[in-house]
């Protein structure tokens, strides 16, 4: 019965953990960065990285909130504008037709239809209609990425003015 026990509770765990795998991951990667270009101009730089789950296709990634009063520590952005989205795409490469997606707390896409992740460098997205306003939750997704485990950064520059 021990051994019924044992067994049991070694495969809930592996279960468990591999599960985790699956869903993939999306997170704030280290502390902001606060940049001082000059005396009136500053910066906050959040890299996100994420690895797409391996139970699929599609590969999932979870979505991420951001919140303007705890992201950069404890400075608090509210008010600030995003001044450009860079994609980088990992070693393993999402598919080049997924889509980074920031909305706000009504669900507003903030960055048009998305930015789409390339093959083999990097995108930038700078606001072509004004810069979006940090001035409550926003929700990052990844999505439409069809490669297993596929990792991807992102990095966000707020300014303040």
């Amino acid at each position: 019965m021990k051994k019924w026990a044992v067994l049991f509770s070694f495969l809930l765990i592996l279960a468990i953990g591999s599960q985790a795998l699956a869903a993939g991951s999306l997170a704030v990667s280290g502390e902001p960065t606060l940049c001082i270009i000059s005396n009136q101009q500053w910066r906050v730089i959040v890299t996100i990285t994420g690895t797409a789950g391996t139970s699929g296709p599609p590969y999932l990634y979870p979505s991420l909130t951001l919140n303007p009063l705890t992201l950069a520590g404890d400075r608090n952005i509210t008010g600030w504008y995003l001044y450009s989205v860079e994609v980088v795409p990992g070693t393993t490469a999402p598919t080049t037709t997924s889509v980074v997606g920031i909305t706000d707390a009504y669900s507003v896409p903030l960055i048009g239809t998305g930015v789409t992740a390339p093959a083999g460098g990097q995108v930038f997205y700078m606001g072509t209609n004004g810069y979006p306003t940090f001035n409550g939750p926003w929700t990052v997704t990844f999505t439409g990425n069809s490669v297993s485990a596929a990792t991807v950064t992102l990095i966000l520059i707020f300014t303040a003015n």
